[in-house]
Protein backbone atom coordinates (compact mmCIF):
# COMPACT_ATOMS: atom_id res chain seq x y z
CA UNK A 1 0.00 0.00 0.00
CA UNK A 2 0.92 3.29 -0.35
CA UNK A 3 1.43 5.92 2.66
CA UNK A 4 2.27 9.46 2.30
CA UNK A 5 5.40 10.83 3.43
CA UNK A 6 3.36 13.18 6.45
CA UNK A 7 1.41 10.08 7.37
CA UNK A 8 4.61 7.29 7.65
CA UNK A 9 6.83 10.23 9.36
CA UNK A 10 3.70 11.17 11.92
CA UNK A 11 2.97 7.15 12.11
CA UNK A 12 6.88 6.05 12.73
CA UNK A 13 7.40 9.36 15.23
CA UNK A 14 3.68 8.14 17.23
CA UNK A 15 5.04 4.38 17.81
CA UNK A 16 8.77 5.20 18.93
CA UNK A 17 6.66 7.64 21.71
CA UNK A 18 5.05 4.57 22.73
CA UNK A 19 8.48 2.48 22.86
CA UNK A 20 9.34 4.98 25.10
CA UNK A 21 11.46 7.77 23.23
CA UNK A 22 11.12 11.84 24.08
CA UNK A 23 8.73 13.49 21.00
CA UNK A 24 11.72 15.34 19.76
CA UNK A 25 14.01 12.08 19.29
CA UNK A 26 10.88 9.94 17.64
CA UNK A 27 10.50 12.79 14.97
CA UNK A 28 13.77 12.70 14.07
CA UNK A 29 14.18 9.33 14.29
CA UNK A 30 10.90 8.77 12.16
CA UNK A 31 12.17 11.43 9.79
CA UNK A 32 15.28 9.31 8.81
CA UNK A 33 13.41 6.28 8.66
CA UNK A 34 11.03 7.45 5.93
CA UNK A 35 13.78 8.79 4.47
CA UNK A 36 15.48 5.81 3.71
CA UNK A 37 12.39 4.42 2.42
CA UNK A 38 12.15 7.77 -0.41
CA UNK A 39 15.72 6.27 -1.29
CA UNK A 40 14.72 3.08 -2.34
CA UNK A 41 15.99 1.36 0.79
CA UNK A 42 13.18 -0.16 2.53
CA UNK A 43 15.43 -1.91 4.17
CA UNK A 44 16.32 0.51 6.41
CA UNK A 45 13.12 2.32 6.05
CA UNK A 46 9.97 2.30 8.28
CA UNK A 47 9.89 -1.67 8.77
CA UNK A 48 12.68 -1.29 11.19
CA UNK A 49 10.21 -0.07 14.01
CA UNK A 50 9.84 -3.57 14.25
CA UNK A 51 13.77 -4.51 15.02
CA UNK A 52 13.96 -1.41 17.36
CA UNK A 53 11.37 -2.76 19.17
CA UNK A 54 13.09 -5.57 19.93
CA UNK A 55 16.22 -3.73 20.81
CA UNK A 56 14.12 -1.95 23.16
CA UNK A 57 12.51 -4.92 24.57
CA UNK A 58 15.63 -6.75 24.88
CA UNK A 59 17.63 -4.08 26.72
CA UNK A 60 19.91 -3.46 23.92
CA UNK A 61 18.52 0.28 22.89
CA UNK A 62 17.88 2.92 25.66
CA UNK A 63 14.87 4.73 23.53
CA UNK A 64 15.87 7.41 25.94
CA UNK A 65 19.65 7.77 24.89
CA UNK A 66 20.45 11.36 24.15
CA UNK A 67 24.49 11.55 21.76
CA UNK A 68 27.15 14.14 22.64
CA UNK A 69 30.45 14.49 21.99
CA UNK A 70 33.10 12.87 24.63
CA UNK A 71 36.05 14.59 25.60
CA UNK A 72 39.79 12.60 24.83
CA UNK A 73 41.91 13.50 26.71
CA UNK A 74 45.49 15.09 25.98
CA UNK A 75 43.33 16.36 22.80
CA UNK A 76 41.65 19.53 22.08
CA UNK A 77 38.10 20.19 22.31
CA UNK A 78 38.07 21.63 19.05
CA UNK A 79 40.87 19.55 17.31
CA UNK A 80 40.98 17.56 14.43
CA UNK A 81 39.91 13.99 16.91
CA UNK A 82 36.21 13.74 17.89
CA UNK A 83 34.16 11.05 19.80
CA UNK A 84 31.05 10.82 20.10
CA UNK A 85 29.29 8.64 22.64
CA UNK A 86 25.64 7.75 22.37
CA UNK A 87 25.06 6.47 25.07
CA UNK A 88 23.50 3.18 23.90
CA UNK A 89 20.56 5.39 21.82
CA UNK A 90 19.32 5.66 18.53
CA UNK A 91 22.38 5.45 15.79
CA UNK A 92 20.67 8.02 13.33
CA UNK A 93 21.15 11.28 15.90
CA UNK A 94 25.12 9.72 16.88
CA UNK A 95 25.96 9.40 13.55
CA UNK A 96 24.51 12.69 12.22
CA UNK A 97 26.19 14.49 14.99
CA UNK A 98 29.27 12.64 14.09
CA UNK A 99 29.33 13.80 10.53
CA UNK A 100 28.84 17.63 11.79
CA UNK A 101 31.86 17.32 14.02
CA UNK A 102 33.77 15.76 11.65
CA UNK A 103 32.87 18.12 8.59
CA UNK A 104 33.61 21.34 10.72
CA UNK A 105 36.73 19.82 11.69
CA UNK A 106 37.56 18.79 8.02
CA UNK A 107 37.02 22.70 7.36
CA UNK A 108 39.08 23.61 9.89
CA UNK A 109 42.08 21.31 9.92
CA UNK A 110 41.84 19.91 6.10
CA UNK A 111 41.33 16.20 7.50
CA UNK A 112 39.54 15.11 10.47
CA UNK A 113 38.72 11.70 11.84
CA UNK A 114 36.64 10.18 14.96
CA UNK A 115 34.55 7.72 15.56
CA UNK A 116 30.72 6.93 17.59
CA UNK A 117 30.06 4.50 20.64
CA UNK A 118 27.57 2.50 22.47
CA UNK A 119 25.73 3.06 19.14
CA UNK A 120 22.79 1.23 17.94
CA UNK A 121 21.59 0.63 14.30
CA UNK A 122 22.87 3.93 11.94
CA UNK A 123 20.18 3.68 9.31
CA UNK A 124 21.29 4.13 6.11
CA UNK A 125 24.84 5.18 5.55
CA UNK A 126 24.66 6.91 2.70
CA UNK A 127 22.54 9.49 4.86
CA UNK A 128 25.50 10.73 6.37
CA UNK A 129 27.95 10.87 3.32
CA UNK A 130 25.14 12.81 1.75
CA UNK A 131 24.64 14.77 4.40
CA UNK A 132 28.73 15.73 4.47
CA UNK A 133 28.41 15.91 0.29
CA UNK A 134 26.18 18.76 0.75
CA UNK A 135 28.40 20.74 2.94
CA UNK A 136 31.61 19.91 0.72
CA UNK A 137 33.24 17.34 2.26
CA UNK A 138 34.47 13.82 1.45
CA UNK A 139 32.94 11.54 4.05
CA UNK A 140 34.04 8.05 4.43
CA UNK A 141 32.35 6.39 7.20
CA UNK A 142 32.34 2.38 8.36
CA UNK A 143 30.43 0.75 10.98
CA UNK A 144 31.02 -2.67 12.62
CA UNK A 145 28.04 -5.17 14.63
CA UNK A 146 30.62 -6.97 16.50
CA UNK A 147 27.48 -8.46 18.46
CA UNK A 148 26.34 -9.95 15.39
CA UNK A 149 27.82 -12.77 13.65
CA UNK A 150 25.71 -13.11 10.58
CA UNK A 151 28.20 -13.56 7.47
CA UNK A 152 30.56 -15.62 6.87
CA UNK A 153 33.68 -15.26 5.79
CA UNK A 154 35.15 -16.51 2.39
CA UNK A 155 35.22 -20.59 2.72
CA UNK A 156 33.65 -20.73 5.92
CA UNK A 157 30.63 -22.60 7.07
CA UNK A 158 30.09 -20.56 10.36
CA UNK A 159 29.27 -17.08 10.60
CA UNK A 160 31.34 -14.71 12.76
CA UNK A 161 31.10 -10.95 10.94
CA UNK A 162 28.69 -8.70 10.48
CA UNK A 163 27.31 -6.88 7.70
CA UNK A 164 29.95 -4.11 7.86
CA UNK A 165 28.94 -1.39 5.75
CA UNK A 166 30.32 1.57 4.77
CA UNK A 167 29.79 5.11 2.84
CA UNK A 168 32.21 7.14 1.15
CA UNK A 169 30.76 10.59 -0.27
CA UNK A 170 32.32 13.22 -2.81
CA UNK A 171 31.00 16.05 -3.70
CA UNK A 172 31.17 17.30 -7.34
CA UNK A 173 30.03 20.96 -8.74
CA UNK A 174 26.68 21.90 -9.03
CA UNK A 175 25.10 20.06 -5.67
CA UNK A 176 26.43 16.89 -7.43
CA UNK A 177 28.06 14.10 -5.79
CA UNK A 178 29.47 10.60 -5.92
CA UNK A 179 27.94 8.49 -3.12
CA UNK A 180 28.79 4.63 -2.63
CA UNK A 181 26.61 3.01 0.33
CA UNK A 182 27.05 -0.66 0.82
CA UNK A 183 27.30 -3.53 3.03
CA UNK A 184 30.15 -5.81 2.53
CA UNK A 185 27.59 -8.92 2.47
CA UNK A 186 26.11 -9.62 -0.67
CA UNK A 187 23.22 -8.01 0.69
CA UNK A 188 22.32 -6.11 3.97
CA UNK A 189 20.81 -8.12 6.54
CA UNK A 190 17.68 -5.59 6.56
CA UNK A 191 17.50 -6.39 3.20
CA UNK A 192 17.03 -10.37 4.20
CA UNK A 193 14.54 -8.91 6.97
CA UNK A 194 12.74 -7.02 4.21
CA UNK A 195 11.87 -10.71 2.43
CA UNK A 196 10.97 -12.46 5.28
CA UNK A 197 8.43 -9.48 6.02
CA UNK A 198 7.48 -9.37 2.39
CA UNK A 199 7.07 -13.29 1.91
CA UNK A 200 9.75 -12.86 -1.25
CA UNK A 201 12.80 -14.90 -2.02
CA UNK A 202 16.63 -13.73 -1.88
CA UNK A 203 18.79 -13.07 -5.19
CA UNK A 204 20.98 -16.11 -5.79
CA UNK A 205 24.33 -15.78 -3.87
CA UNK A 206 23.72 -13.41 -0.94
CA UNK A 207 22.20 -16.97 1.41
CA UNK A 208 23.79 -19.46 3.40
CA UNK A 209 21.60 -22.22 5.19
CA UNK A 210 22.93 -23.58 8.46
CA UNK A 211 24.79 -25.97 7.14
CA UNK A 212 26.98 -23.39 4.57
CA UNK A 213 24.76 -24.66 1.22
CA UNK A 214 23.44 -21.68 -0.88
CA UNK A 215 20.07 -21.17 -0.60
CA UNK A 216 17.31 -18.44 -1.78
CA UNK A 217 14.67 -19.05 1.42
CA UNK A 218 15.17 -16.22 3.65
CA UNK A 219 13.97 -17.92 6.20
CA UNK A 220 17.19 -19.64 6.81
CA UNK A 221 18.77 -16.48 7.70
CA UNK A 222 16.74 -16.50 11.39
CA UNK A 223 17.11 -20.36 11.28
CA UNK A 224 20.74 -20.66 11.49
CA UNK A 225 21.63 -19.25 8.54
CA UNK A 226 24.24 -16.65 6.97
CA UNK A 227 25.11 -14.34 4.52
CA UNK A 228 27.76 -14.33 2.08
CA UNK A 229 30.44 -11.48 1.69
CA UNK A 230 30.31 -9.80 -1.30
CA UNK A 231 32.98 -11.02 -4.83
CA UNK A 232 33.80 -14.01 -2.46
CA UNK A 233 37.56 -13.34 -0.90
CA UNK A 234 37.68 -9.81 -1.75
CA UNK A 235 34.50 -9.10 -0.28
CA UNK A 236 35.73 -10.99 2.89
CA UNK A 237 38.81 -8.65 3.15
CA UNK A 238 36.96 -5.38 3.14
CA UNK A 239 34.40 -6.67 5.96
CA UNK A 240 37.48 -7.67 8.00
CA UNK A 241 39.12 -4.54 7.99
CA UNK A 242 35.44 -2.45 8.41
CA UNK A 243 35.36 -4.89 11.88
CA UNK A 244 39.02 -3.50 12.83
CA UNK A 245 38.83 -0.10 12.33
CA UNK A 246 35.47 0.28 13.73
CA UNK A 247 35.55 -2.49 16.24
CA UNK A 248 38.35 -3.07 17.09
CA UNK A 249 40.53 0.21 17.17
CA UNK A 250 36.99 2.54 17.69
CA UNK A 251 35.27 -0.10 20.01
CA UNK A 252 38.04 -0.39 22.69
CA UNK A 253 37.31 3.45 23.78
CA UNK A 254 33.03 1.95 24.91
CA UNK A 255 32.46 -0.06 27.62
CA UNK A 256 30.25 -1.62 25.70
CA UNK A 257 31.23 -3.06 22.48
CA UNK A 258 28.54 -4.26 20.54
CA UNK A 259 28.97 -1.68 17.77
CA UNK A 260 31.28 0.73 16.86
CA UNK A 261 31.67 3.64 13.99
CA UNK A 262 35.09 4.81 12.44
CA UNK A 263 34.78 7.85 10.30
CA UNK A 264 37.65 10.31 8.00
CA UNK A 265 36.50 13.28 6.39
CA UNK A 266 38.69 15.39 4.29
CA UNK A 267 38.24 19.01 2.91
CA UNK A 268 38.52 18.67 -0.91
CA UNK A 269 40.17 22.04 -0.98
CA UNK A 270 43.10 20.62 1.41
CA UNK A 271 45.68 20.01 -1.75
CA UNK A 272 43.88 21.91 -4.42
CA UNK A 273 41.48 24.54 -4.90
CA UNK A 274 38.41 23.59 -4.18
CA UNK A 275 36.80 24.35 -7.10
CA UNK A 276 38.93 22.91 -9.37
CA UNK A 277 39.31 19.65 -7.51
CA UNK A 278 35.13 19.97 -7.70
CA UNK A 279 34.86 20.35 -11.53
CA UNK A 280 37.36 17.54 -11.53
CA UNK A 281 35.03 15.22 -10.35
CA UNK A 282 31.92 16.21 -11.97
CA UNK A 283 34.01 15.90 -15.57
CA UNK A 284 34.77 12.38 -14.16
CA UNK A 285 31.54 11.51 -12.97
CA UNK A 286 29.99 13.08 -16.24
CA UNK A 287 32.56 10.92 -18.32
CA UNK A 288 31.00 7.54 -16.39
CA UNK A 289 27.39 8.87 -17.23
CA UNK A 290 27.53 9.48 -20.61
CA UNK A 291 29.29 5.86 -21.57
CA UNK A 292 26.90 3.64 -24.09
CA UNK A 293 24.91 1.47 -21.92
CA UNK A 294 25.12 -2.63 -22.37
CA UNK A 295 22.20 -4.50 -24.01
CA UNK A 296 19.85 -4.82 -21.22
CA UNK A 297 20.85 -1.31 -19.51
CA UNK A 298 19.04 1.94 -20.03
CA UNK A 299 21.90 3.70 -18.90
CA UNK A 300 25.24 3.93 -16.91
CA UNK A 301 24.67 5.61 -13.51
CA UNK A 302 27.36 7.18 -10.58
CA UNK A 303 26.62 5.81 -6.90
CA UNK A 304 24.15 7.73 -5.78
CA UNK A 305 22.04 8.23 -8.98
CA UNK A 306 19.46 5.15 -7.60
CA UNK A 307 18.88 7.20 -4.51
CA UNK A 308 18.36 10.34 -6.44
CA UNK A 309 15.85 8.92 -9.29
CA UNK A 310 13.89 7.25 -6.37
CA UNK A 311 13.07 10.28 -4.49
CA UNK A 312 11.88 12.21 -7.85
CA UNK A 313 9.86 9.77 -8.34
CA UNK A 314 8.56 8.56 -5.16
CA UNK A 315 5.48 11.62 -5.48
CA UNK A 316 5.42 11.99 -1.79
CA UNK A 317 4.91 8.65 -0.83
CA UNK A 318 5.96 5.72 -0.24
CA UNK A 319 5.13 1.86 -0.84
CA UNK A 320 5.03 -0.69 1.99
CA UNK A 321 3.98 -4.40 1.53
CA UNK A 322 0.61 -5.44 2.91
CA UNK A 323 1.92 -7.60 4.80
CA UNK A 324 4.87 -5.11 6.24
CA UNK A 325 2.20 -2.69 6.96
CA UNK A 326 0.15 -5.07 9.00
CA UNK A 327 3.19 -6.10 11.21
CA UNK A 328 3.38 -1.96 12.14
CA UNK A 329 -0.41 -2.14 12.55
CA UNK A 330 0.01 -4.50 15.18
CA UNK A 331 3.19 -2.71 16.87
CA UNK A 332 1.73 0.25 16.90
CA UNK A 333 -1.24 -1.39 18.59
CA UNK A 334 0.64 -3.12 21.09
CA UNK A 335 2.16 0.18 22.11
CA UNK A 336 -1.50 2.47 22.27
CA UNK A 337 -1.18 3.63 19.22
CA UNK A 338 -3.88 3.76 16.51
Amino acid sequence: MKVSVQEAGDFGARVLVGLGSPADLAEQVAGWLVGADLAGHASHGIVRLMDYADRIASGTLDPTGRAGVRPLPGRAADGPVVLVDAHKGYGHPAAALLTDELVDRAHAHGVSTGGAVNVSHTGRLGEWSERAARAGVILFLCYASLDKSNVAAYGAREARLGTNPMTIGVPAADGDSLILDMATSAMAGGKIQHHIAAGTQAPPGALLDSDGVPTTDPAAFVNGGMLSTFGGHKGYGLALVVSVLAGSMVGQAAEDLDHGVFAVAVDPGCLAPRDAVAAAVSEQLDRMRSTPPAPGFAAVEVPGDYERAQRTTCAGSIEVPDAVWAKLIGLARSVGVS
